[in-house]
């Protein structure tokens, strides 16, 4: 097994709930407070006010409990506030409501991927959300860790690259592919990936240690 630290949120975007694949979003005659509800809530949470959205979009909940792109965001609000519980209960929601929901999909599958009795169901869900979004790299993040978590770790380097192919160079990517690399072996690439990474975000904690590890450890990364 490969034990991963990654960061609570890699790259779900206020904008990403406007993708046309996306069935969260506004359509047909929808209230006008609910409009101005979701409209202050998301607002707020770009603002980092996770109260003042929390409130908001509960409102928007309250007016209209099957409005989906509510409860998304409101399940967004929770799960920044590391409520799981509650954030997993939106999110399910809203794929009760819009099965066909990738983002919702995604975040569910990142919620289950912390948890070791729960890997099966990540995995469905994130390749799922893969199929309805190829070019989700958040959630192929995801199913890469929980690939490695399982101890697949073909398949996890294989998310990992084809992320990379479209040009990302976020650290965190570039950290949780290069243990992956190094548990399968592979240390010279590790440091590389290790290197991008410092390279994008010099004071990344994660990535250091990383590398100090793979310098001075068994096997080095000069020794491949």
């Amino acid at each position: 097994m490969v034990s991963l630290t990654v960061s609570c949120l890699v790259g779900y975007s206020l904008g990403g709930a406007a993708d046309e694949r996306n069935t969260t979003r506004m359509s047909g005659n929808v209230d006008p407070k609910i409009v101005e509800c979701l409209a202050t809530g998301q607002q707020a949470l770009e603002k980092g006010d996770l109260e003042s959205a929390q409130k908001a979009l509960s409102g928007c909940v309250s007016l209209d409990p099957k409005f989906g792109p509510a409860r998304y965001w409101l399940g967004m609000v929770y799960f920044l506030k590391h409520d799981a519980a509650k954030a997993t209960g939106e999110f399910k929601e809203v794929l009760r409501l819009e099965p066909d929901n990738y983002l919702a999909m995604g975040m569910l599958g990142k919620l289950y991927s912390f948890d070791q009795s729960k890997l099966s169901l990540a995995q469905e869900l994130l390749e799922k959300a893969i199929s309805v979004a190829p070019d989700n790299d958040d959630a192929r993040f995801d199913l890469g860790r929980v690939y490695a978590q399982q101890g697949q770790l073909d398949k996890a380097m294989k998310e990992f690259e084809t992320i990379f192919q479209s040009e990302i160079r976020f650290a965190l990517y570039h950290t949780e592919f290069a243990k992956i690399l190094s548990a399968a072996g592979r240390k010279t690439e590790a440091k590389k990936h290790l290197e991008r990474a410092l390279a994008v975000a010099p004071d990344f904690e994660p990535a250091k240690q990383a590398l100090k590890e793979l310098e001075t450890g068994p096997g080095s990364a000069g020794s491949n």
